[in-house]
């Protein structure tokens, strides 16, 4: 039971840490991918019984201002109950929280215990930013240093030393 309740929180935790024209292929979700990318990929955690990765694609617009991004969570499992709690649990993530905004995914191999979990945030404006602090935040080369720090990242489209 401890070990349902520390994977449900983590995965809370993964959730919560984690936009513009949106097209969905497949049972994957295609954001508009803007004038360039920041991908990242975190180093796999090991909590026990789960092994999580996340990857998270952020694109901007020709400002350099983030315009939507993407996270995507795979998880796999050594045991059956957890796997099957958190895929339910995902599931009702999908049913009661998706909106036009945030889109989620999930694609779940029982044989393997994998889950591949996809959260999407479709539509960011900075004109509807107030706080100078929070635009900051969403500048690509912001991103870029806050991401690199503990993940590996990528930058396509765009040179990096143009981030500066």
């Amino acid at each position: 039971m401890k070990k349902i309740i520390f994977s449900l929180v983590g995965l809370t935790f993964i959730i919560s840490l984690t936009g513009c024209g949106i097209k969905e292929e497949g049972s994957q979700i295609k954001l508009e991918k803007g004038n360039f990318s920041i991908i990242c990929d975190s180093k796999t955690e090991d909590f026990g019984s789960i092994k999580t990765q996340n990857k998270t694609t952020y694109n901007f617009n020709k400002d350099k201002n983030l315009i939507n991004y993407s996270i995507i969570t795979t998880q796999n499992f050594k045991e059956k109950s957890v796997y099957e709690e958190y895929k339910k649990a995902q599931e009702e993530t999908i049913k009661t929280n998706s909106s036009e905004s945030i889109l989620y995914n999930l694609k779940s191999n029982d044989s393997s215990k994998t889950l591949i979990f996809t959260m999407a945030i479709t539509d960011i404006n900075l004109d509807n930013v107030q706080n100078e602090e929070e635009k900051e935040r969403m500048k690509a080369s912001t991103i870029l240093k806050n991401q690199t720090e503990t993940n590996t990242c990528k930058v396509e489209g765009i040179d990096k030393s143009e981030l500066k």
